[in-house]
């Protein structure tokens, strides 16, 4: 058999500081994983060369990675973080959008890859909807109750259909939901969220 690369576990912690990359090839195993890595299709000390790529959400920049520390690896549990630094310095968190990343490998004479593989982050909106359902707890304007509730739920619904959107591959409807998440967020930012 030959090798088949997978990608693992793609993710963001809970501050949307880095995004979290594992390979989910595995080790070689002649009942469960005839294709992962071992000596018997290629082994990890064989690759002379590992690439993540990646395609922000705005479709032409693309980040190579080149041989991050501790990839290739048999060992699924492992995740290399992807800093804000490496994907763009001029921010403080990874921006909300729909991401292509591609795994690589070569061994100098066959490249193996993943293809591309669409993760779309929302870590920022998620957080900006947890504080519009927090802050309505806080009111004390009992006037401002309706409109802080309809703020939180409106949110939420755009929140889900981006998702939604992403299962279709529908990057516009991605974006426009983006642009409505983030006016709203803007928005509300301060006193109870009636704007």
């Amino acid at each position: 058999m030959a090798l088949v690369l997978l990608q693992g576990n793609v993710c963001q912690p809970i501050n949307c500081s880095s995004i979290f990359f594992s390979d989910g090839t595995g080790a070689y195993n002649a009942s469960t994983n005839t294709t992962g890595w071992g000596s018997q299709t290629l082994a990890t000390s064989a690759v002379t060369e590992t690439h993540i790529i990646i395609t922000m959400p705005d479709g032409t920049t693309i980040i190579d990675i080149e041989n991050p520390t501790g990839l290739p690896t048999s060992d699924t549990t492992v995740e290399y973080e992807i800093a804000i630094s490496v994907i763009d310095s001029a921010r403080t968190t990874v921006e909300d959008g729909l991401y292509a990343i591609e795994y690589t490998v070569t061994d100098g004479v066959t490249t193996y890859t993943t293809g591309k593989k669409y993760y779309l982050f929302l870590c920022n909106k998620e957080c900006c909807i947890s504080n519009l359902f927090a802050k309505i707890a806080t009111i004390s304007d009992c006037a401002c109750d309706d409109v802080a509730i309809k703020n939180a739920l409106y949110a939420d619904a755009l929140l889900s259909g981006a998702r939604a959107s992403k299962n279709c591959g529908d990057t516009v409807a991605i974006n426009n939901i983006l642009a409505k998440l983030e006016a709203i967020c803007e928005s509300t930012n301060s006193g109870c969220g009636c704007s």
